[in-house]
């Protein structure tokens, strides 16, 4: 969808609440694994974005000893992304900045 200039030229920032967070028991709420990560992140490439995220998930998860299959296929999409220059994925690659 983000290849079509008319989408990909209107899509300006995106914005991900991380205040509350939740690193299992999805996709419906479950306060069991909700924590306060008091967190907003804003991005103008949702793929780096979405990144960003999956690996603060895995980290948590990790963390909290809870079974994470890092297996490339859930991250597969990204990469196909990065490879039709719709994005930047390699966590390298990706640009932050934090503002506390």
């Amino acid at each position: 969808m983000f290849a079509f200039p008319v989408i990909r030229d209107k899509l300006v920032l995106n914005i991900t609440d991380g205040l509350r967070a939740q690193y299992d028991g999805g996709p419906m709420p479950n306060a069991e694994f909700a924590y306060e990560f008091k967190t907003m992140f804003f991005a103008t490439d949702p793929f780096a974005l979405d990144m960003i995220c999956h690996q603060l998930m895995v980290q948590k998860r990790i963390e909290m000893n809870v079974k994470v299959n890092q297996h490339p296929r859930f991250t597969e999409y990204l990469r196909y992304a990065e490879k039709l220059n719709l994005g930047v994925t390699d966590p390298e690659k990706i640009q932050r900045i934090k503002i506390a």
